[in-house]
């Protein structure tokens, strides 16, 4: 099959390199470390690869008895190309490729097919989408940081912290002149890149600036050696700027120039900045009492430009308390425990990521209108907006245990957990009566997530070996608390309180037609019902199935995650093995590669031996096949048996690792350690979906996006 075919052509195995320095020394005084990296790799996905670099020094000088100040720099380069349709693109038409699409001519052209399939008409060769044109990406992000620690009289530390976070991206894009030529006639079809069907380039320029500075003062004190104090008092600023420009031009003679000057017609140019602060002041208060009662009370108080002036600030207290039960005289005659702990904390944090002025109605300079028949610039606004928006507030509570058993063999944790988010920032749609205006983002509910944590690590030796068992489960319920009334409908999605966030509404498929008769004894469906479709469920029994007839059918948020593995250690050998999974979580299935028939696309092999017959009858486990189009309100109306579990259990992370034997290092003059080291990522999945990532955007319902790679690893690590 050619589908198969394009596969092995665009994806293929990669070997991926990666070298990492590390220099390290100092004194009493003065210490530093600094670090460097080279890596590059070929991505799996063919149009795609990447180099990086990287750069990070630490250094610290104590100046006198009272002054210590330090330095932290990372720096980080990476390029990056992909195809000049992107990615999506690529995958897409790959997936929609069909037996008679072919793929060169003779002479090595771009091949077109002269077959005209309904609906199949949007095709772009894959191979040239690939290999032709720019999609250049470099980025930079250098982070530094300088501090400063003074002491000072009574036992009080001043610390100082500034930061400068600088992150630089710059693109070039060319779309070229590519033809595919149709096999009989060898006409010329133009292969569209990103929709825009001419020869041109696009640079992109962002830049962004962030500052922090951040003080504290500190005093710790141990009073009567039974009463140990800590205060901290601090102030945190934050400066965000954001700034994008682009140019566009076409006209160009060929596909070899593509620098903004080699263009002739049609430039075009924008961009725009933005700023945003973020100010804090907080406090905090430790105290505990020999060593066995713990508490810890915080306050903040934060200010966001994101909001109206009279709702910037808000005030966010928290507090934590714990027993060492272990401390007590009761506790000393189980001497198989080292360590049990009671905890509780209650707090509060604030959210304001939210897009900048969302509290003022904006304007749109780009909409045009006519005027004495000729196009006039114009502005409108095109999103109402909540001038009384403010912070969203998540109160957290917790309880918890925490135990150290049988001296360490046993780790032990459980918490349990109550985290409701209330005057969540989120937009809220407005009807069409209002013109197609967007909604404004509003403080519009409450929302719980609460559940437990347990974690288990048991370690222990049989004579050589030595071994280490461990894993966590959480468990999570999603609830909307309260949503001032309102059930928000957003395509296949719905808001409602009692349901969690984002749960899938839709209707609920209870089996297959198997005859005429039994469409004509159950509730209307639509006039175009045959024996083979989809049969739904008539919920509100009125005798038709229609949209009022739509369910709450799962959703996007996983009730069980959890993560489990097993260290070995064996002499010179250690294995260290990590798998992670989640479960009673779903996404929908649509369009290629899904959905059979899409637009004339092709359809997975399991609807050849699976779908309805009336030879099958009832062993059939799909519906008849259709083509999409000609069953779009029916058996491809949004319905539950299009959704899939995604839950999973993948194999994360397997590491076999041998230490050369210190005395034979020794015997080289160059070494002081020498390890060696093999290892794989995304081993081995567990899963329902079989032809697709079950990590995948669980929102989205296409699976047009660069997979998920299987990694091989061996490397060297040496100490000097």
């Amino acid at each position: 099959m050619l589908i198969l075919f394009l596969c092995t052509k665009l994806y293929r195995g990669k070997y991926i390199s990666e070298h990492n320095l590390r220099f390290s020394g100092g004194d009493n005084l003065y210490a530093f470390s600094l670090s460097l990296g080279y890596g590059s790799q070929d991505g799996v996905l063919r149009g795609t690869d990447s180099e990086k670099y990287t750069l990070g020094l630490n250094t610290s000088a104590q100046i006198n008895s009272r002054l210590k100040i330090g330095m932290n720099l990372h720096a980080h380069y990476l390029l990056y190309n992909a195809p000049a349709a992107g990615v999506p693109n690529l995958v897409e038409m790959t997936y929609k490729a069909q037996a008679f699409h072919p793929t060169y001519l003779e002479d090595g052209r771009y091949a077109d097919t002269f077959i005209r399939t309904p609906g199949h008409n949007i095709y772009r060769h894959p191979l040239a989408l690939a290999d032709e044109g720019e999609n250049n990406r470099r980025s930079q992000r250098i982070l530094t940081n300088l501090s400063a620690e003074y002491s000072l009289p009574f036992h009080i530390m001043y610390k100082l912290h500034i930061g400068i976070s600088k992150y630089d991206f710059v693109r070039t894009l060319f779309a070229p002149d590519i033809y595919e030529y149709q096999v009989k006639t060898l006409a010329p079809v133009r292969v569209v890149y990103d929709g825009v069907n001419t020869r041109h380039t696009r640079k992109e320029d962002n830049n962004d600036m962030n500052k922090t500075l951040y003080n504290t003062l500190e005093w710790n004190e141990l009073i009567n050696e039974r009463h140990d104090v800590k205060l901290l008092a601090g102030f945190s600023y934050e400066d965000f700027y954001s700034s994008n420009f682009f140019a566009r031009r076409e006209g160009y003679l060929g596909n070899e120039l593509h620098e903004l000057d080699a263009g002739s017609n049609n430039p075009s140019v924008g961009g725009s900045s933005t700023k945003s602060a973020l100010m804090s002041y907080f406090g905090r208060l430790n105290y505990g009492f020999n060593d066995r009662y713990l508490l810890e009370m915080n306050l903040r108080y934060d200010g966001s430009s994101r909001f109206a002036k009279g709702n910037r600030w808000g005030l966010f207290p928290s507090f934590s308390a714990g027993w060492r039960m272990s401390e007590e005289a009761f506790m000393k005659q189980f001497d198989w425990v080292n360590n049990l702990k009671l905890r509780l904390s209650r707090g509060q944090l604030g959210n304001e990521r939210i897009d900048l002025f969302r509290y003022i109605d904006l304007m749109d300079l780009s909409k045009n209108y006519p005027f004495n028949g000729t196009v006039s610039s114009g502005a409108a606004v095109t999103a109402y907006n909540d001038p009384n928006i403010t912070w969203e507030t998540t109160t957290m509570t917790n309880v918890g245990v925490d135990a150290t058993l049988w001296n360490g063999m046993l780790d032990f944790s459980f918490e349990l957990f109550n985290k409701r988010t209330t005057d969540i920032l989120r937009e809220v749609a407005l009807p069409n009566q209002v013109g197609s205006l967007g909604g404004p983002i509003q403080n519009i509910g409450t929302v719980d997530n609460k559940g437990f944590e347990v974690g288990l690590t048991y370690k222990n030796k049989f004579r050589n070996l030595g071994y280490e068992v461990f894993g966590n489960l959480t468990y999570l319920k999603n609830e909307i608390v309260d949503l001032k009334g309102q059930t928000i409908i957003d395509g296949m999605f719905i808001l409602k309180e009692g349901y969690p966030i984002d749960s899938y509404y839709m209707l609920k498929a209870i089996g297959i037609f198997r005859s005429q008769e039994e469409i004509d004894n159950s509730p209307t469906q639509t006039a175009a019902t045959k024996p083979g479709y989809l049969k739904f469920e008539d919920t509100n029994k009125d005798g038709k199935v229609t949209e009022d007839d739509r369910q709450i059918r799962g959703g996007v948020i996983p009730e069980y995650t959890y993560t489990f593995g097993l260290n070995l250690l064996y002499k010179q050998f250690n294995l260290n093995v990590f798998f992670q999974g989640v479960s009673n979580v779903y996404t929908y299935g649509d369009r290629i590669g899904a959905t059979p028939l899409w637009f004339g696309c092709g359809l997975p092999e399991d609807w050849v031996t699976d779908s309805w017959t009336p030879e099958r009858g009832t062993s059939a486990t799909l519906p008849i096949i259709t083509t999409y189009e000609g069953a779009l309100n029916e058996n491809f109306r949004t319905n539950d048996f299009w959704l899939r579990d995604a839950s999973y259990l993948r194999l994360k992370n397997i590491q076999l690792t041998y230490t050369v034997p210190a005395q034979l290092v020794r015997k080289t003059r160059l070494f002081k350690n020498l390890r060696v080291f093999v290892n794989a990522q995304n081993l081995l999945t567990f899963s329902g979906m079989k032809d697709f990532d079950p990590e995948k955007d669980l929102k989205g319902s296409t699976w047009y996006a660069y997979p998920s790679v299987r990694t091989f690893t061996g490397g060297l690590n040496v100490t000097f």
